[in-house]
């Protein structure tokens, strides 16, 4: 039974040291913050019906299941979305934020209505399948956002970063499973 036990933990750790790959999508085990590596905690996928609409990885500078910590920490962050169904539209992608923000925040976006549209306009007006957005979050400077590796805008301060990740994170997140998946759990 012990030699079962380490035999998984092993295999296990090689998962994490190697990274993980979600709905065709690889995650690597780290990613560099200029000279910040940070971990990867997590990754999952966001379906609907039955489709997988998006896979959201989540890096931090250390591991953690305490979602409420997550988001409240001040640390280094990135969020890496890709887009992996065709389905999903600019208009459709939009309208999914804001209804998962008035869900989390009691329909009352007043306190980061400007920081919420300088977010959506840096998304683009194109989204496509095969999409690939960076959240970078840098204490000093905010939530820096890339799309297909470009880089498009800064949203300044941590309170629209805590609010973008309760969507996923938050006791109201659009999805259980892929809350369980970005803890690691």
């Amino acid at each position: 039974m012990k030699s079962i036990l380490i035999s998984l933990l092993l295999a296990s750790s090689f998962l994490v040291k190697d990274g993980v790959t979600v709905s065709g999508v690889k995650y690597a085990a780290t990613y560099q913050v200029e000279n910040n590596t940070l971990n990867l905690n997590g990754a999952g996928v966001r379906s609907k019906w039955f489709i997988d609409l998006y896979t959201t990885g989540l890096y931090l500078p250390s591991v953690s299941k305490n979602a409420s910590e997550i988001v409240s920490c001040n640390c280094n962050q990135v969020i890496k979305i890709v887009i992996v169904s065709s389905l999903i539209t600019t208009e459709k992608f939009n309208a999914a934020i804001d209804e998962a923000l008035n869900k989390s925040m009691n329909n009352d976006l007043s306190s980061i209505s400007k920081d919420l549209e300088k977010f959506k306009k840096a998304l683009g007006t194109d989204l496509k399948s095969n999409d690939e957005f960076l959240f970078i979050y840098q204490p000093a400077l905010g939530l820096k956002v890339f799309k297909n590796k470009k880089y498009k805008d800064t949203v300044k301060g941590l309170r629209f970063k805590q609010e973008l990740l309760k969507i996923w994170l938050g006791e109201k997140c659009v999805n259980e499973d892929l809350k369980k998946g970005l803890l690691g759990t």
